[in-house]
């Protein structure tokens, strides 16, 4: 039964989206870090956020915080504020 519930589950996950991101986890990151409002973020990206709700919204919110994170690397914010990126 718990096995059968653990691939229901995952399938749900994967037809409903997905889960945050490694991108969006450095992002949301290094924003707070920077002084951003805290939790202000989460309820789009965060590990809950709206983001994760459906497959075009992933890949959407995906390209997002890769692009949000390219602004911070380039600018030499994220490094002065000692974010990292994996």
């Amino acid at each position: 039964m718990t096995v059968v519930l653990g691939i229901a589950a995952m399938a749900l996950g994967l037809a409903c989206g997905g889960s945050q991101t490694q991108p969006c986890r450095d992002y949301l990151a290094c924003y707070y870090r920077l002084g951003g409002t805290p939790r202000s973020l989460d309820s789009t990206y965060g590990e809950n956020g709206s983001c994760w709700t459906s497959p075009s919204s992933t890949d959407v919110c995906i390209e997002q915080c890769k692009s949000a994170l390219d602004l911070l690397k380039t600018s030499g914010v994220a490094a002065d504020a000692g974010c990292t990126f994996q």
